[in-house]
């Protein structure tokens, strides 16, 4: 299929390619060159943006450096050259996430795709920040250019899922982080023990670099002295936190109340501070209170998988136990070690995971399921369009919060819902 003037293939097939696998194609730059701004884009998202011209060359790209500085489309328009300016009637601009429509330290990028008066946007998802929300994507199809949602939608949510995480739930993306003998031991008979190798205490270190802040409880503290920075890697050292009640990491922590109130204090105080993500390191008892509070979206495990006498552990503190609604995404091994990572894992995404698994079989069986269900309805248009509504109505209001999040952004990306 043609992107506008030009035709491309499938390396391996030679098979032209859909308009959908074009689409893909440039939005994975897009993701390449967003990653560009992990260190010094936050606390505004990752956004990377291609200009492709209706020849299908890219003339011009771009992502958001720094905060407070041009975004990723100002820095792609920008990049394009004088004697390409003209190709801009018949472009397509990409951009991982949707163009912002408000005033903030910058103009509205959506006001400028309108200026330049590209012919399509693609955008990669919704940014879910309450002054955007769809306002951009509205802004730009009132202006008749055609618009696209969902592109990897799944990747671009990822990207920025602690920027999403902050915007959408008002707390940090929290990581729960610890290691663990392979007998499932945290220290050496409740004494401190060094499990990790250095390559993955290096990777412990561009993992805080990453995130903005930093918690231990009291013991852990006490015990391990722990100065928890980036020492080994390069980088911003993340805000450090201690749980203890007789030095208070921040003024007002009442602790009169139990830990799930303390935790509740801590969740506001970084979101009023606009800290995006949290990784909470220890110990037990702190990585106890966090799951049960269900303050967690990723678990981060290293085990030593070393069987020589001095590191097999009989007794001693208990690795916390992993929860039932988690997702293995990445299992790596290290210099003796295995660090699993795991992913929360919510109604919306096991649906779009088990959409895309079982995708081939549900096609197959759509049709025969479909004309299961309407026989049952009216034989009169009117009626059975009457009996659809009210079947539809009754789920929507047995459907929790994230259900309904999930139902009408998959509305708004196709079209049926106009103002997000």
């Amino acid at each position: 299929m043609e992107q506008n003037k030009v035709s491309f293939q499938n390396p391996l097939t030679g098979e032209p390619l859909s308009l959908q696998e074009i689409d893909e194609m440039f939005m994975r730059r897009c993701l390449q060159l967003a990653k560009n701004g992990r260190q010094n884009a936050k606390p505004n998202p990752m956004v990377g943006a291609v200009i492709v011209s209706g020849e299908g060359r890219i003339i011009g790209e771009g992502y958001h450096v720094r905060c407070g500085e041009g975004h990723a489309e100002v820095n792609a328009f920008a990049s394009v050259k004088p004697e390409d300016e003209h190709l801009l009637k018949d472009s397509t601009i990409y951009v991982s996430l949707e163009p912002c429509s408000h005033y903030g330290k910058t103009p509205p990028c959506a006001d400028l795709i309108v200026r330049k008066g590209v012919k399509r946007c693609v955008c990669g998802c919704v940014d879910p920040f309450a002054k955007v929300q769809g306002r951009g994507i509205q802004k730009i199809r009132e202006a008749g250019i055609e618009v696209t949602v969902g592109v990897l939608e799944a990747e671009c949510l990822e990207l920025n899922k602690r920027f999403i995480t902050f915007n959408t739930h008002q707390r940090p993306y929290i990581i729960l982080k610890w290691a663990q003998t392979m007998n499932g031991f945290l220290d050496n008979n409740y004494q401190g023990m060094a499990i990790s190798s250095p390559f993955t205490k290096m990777l412990s270190h561009k993992l805080r670099a990453e995130n903005d802040a930093i918690l231990v409880g009291r013991i852990t503290d006490e015990r391990d002295r722990s100065q928890l920075n980036v020492r080994d890697w390069s980088g911003k050292d993340p805000l450090r936190l201690v749980i203890d009640r007789h030095h208070p990491c921040f003024e007002g922590l009442d602790f009169s109340k139990g830990k799930e109130e303390v935790l509740k204090q801590i969740m506001q105080y970084l979101y009023n501070n606009k800290v995006q993500s949290l990784i909470v390191e220890g110990g037990a008892i702190t990585h106890q209170a966090f799951l049960d509070a269900g303050l967690w979206d990723e678990i981060r495990v290293e085990t030593s998988l070393s069987t020589s006498v001095e590191n097999v552990v009989t007794a001693g503190t208990a690795a916390p136990k992993l929860p039932h609604n988690i997702r293995l995404i990445n299992h790596e091994a290290y210099d003796g070690t295995m660090i699993s990572t795991y992913e929360r894992q919510y109604f919306h995404r096991s649906n779009k995971a088990n959409h895309k698994v079982q995708s081939s079989t549900f096609k197959v069986q759509s049709k025969e399921m479909s004309n299961r269900f309407t026989s049952r309805l009216s034989d009169n248009d009117d009626f059975k369009r009457d009996e659809l509504i009210r079947k539809i109505e009754h789920a929507v209001e047995h459907m929790t919060l994230a259900e309904l999040e999930a139902l009408s952004y998959d509305m708004f990306t196709k079209g049926y819902i106009q103002d997000y």
